[in-house]
């Protein structure tokens, strides 16, 4: 794939995962990897992926101010249908209509009740159907960036339809932060133990050159005439808005050495 260095294994699995898809089998997904390594660029090519193969995407992001917000993330997910689904939406028919009150926010609707009592369960049920309503005209595609932020309840979705993916043309992709501090890392640690993980390694040197190479000119065409570059300034700049440049070095930063411009 294009523009995206040292990640063909991730990229074939991740491709293999899209066919079983199309075939009915789905699967779950984790990509890991700590912060600027890459797990959102590879997103986006599973996206591209899935949209060249005629698969629906599905997406949405975790956020730190946004973690105790009930069913947020599951919202982003289904936003492209909000309007909808707010009529009389064939989407929201049968047992898919318990989803209803967690997609609309209806009034009085408690969403953030524990998974022991009815309203979760139904909310869940509910969101399963609908996922299955919106397979039934295409292979589907969720992914779901900063898992680590992921709020509870729209956590406990993404458990509860992984367990039932089986004969389903389903793939779910969550990409997370092991290590991170958060509320809900149980839950991460349970959708993780029947999910396959991808481990995303650093780059090597090579890579980091050929990325900076590619920058370098980009910059350069970018103006007329392209100013002069020093290289260490330049670095030290990429590095600071481009995080997977500092991935080669030690404690996150990157292993600077003298430069010999040619």
């Amino acid at each position: 794939m294009a523009g995206l260095l040292e990640r063909d294994r991730e990229i074939a699995t991740v491709e293999a995962a899209l066919t079983q898809a199309h075939s009915g089998a789905g699967q779950c997904l984790i990509i890991e990897g700590p912060a600027g390594i890459g797990k959102t660029a590879l997103l986006e090519v599973v996206k591209t992926m899935a949209e060249d193969e005629g698969v629906r995407a599905l997406t949405a992001s975790g956020g730190e101010l946004e973690v105790d917000f009930p069913f947020g993330v599951v919202r982003q997910l289904f936003a492209p249908f909000l309007t909808e689904m707010a009529g009389q939406s064939p989407l929201l028919e049968g047992p898919a209509s318990m989803a209803r009150p967690v997609l609309l926010m209806a009034d009085g609707a408690d969403l953030s009740r524990p998974a022991g009592e009815g309203g979760l369960f139904e909310s869940l049920y509910g969101l399963y159907w609908l996922t299955l309503n919106l397979a039934q005209s295409g292979p589907l595609l969720l992914t779901i960036d900063d898992g680590h932020w992921c709020d509870g309840a729209s956590l406990r979705y993404l458990i509860y339809l992984q367990r039932r993916l089986a004969g389903m043309p389903i793939a779910v992709v969550l990409a997370t932060r092991p290590g991170e501090p958060s509320a809900n890392v149980r839950l991460v640690d349970q959708l993780r133990v029947q999910a396959k993980s991808l481990h995303l390694e650093r780059l090597s040197v090579s890579a980091v050159g050929a990325m900076l190479r590619g920058a370098f000119s980009e910059a350069r065409t970018r103006s007329s005439p392209p100013p002069p570059i020093r290289p260490r300034v330049a670095i030290h700049s990429l590095c600071a808005s481009w995080p997977p440049l500092c991935l080669t070095g030690s404690c996150g930063r990157p292993a600077m050495q003298p430069l010999r411009c040619r």
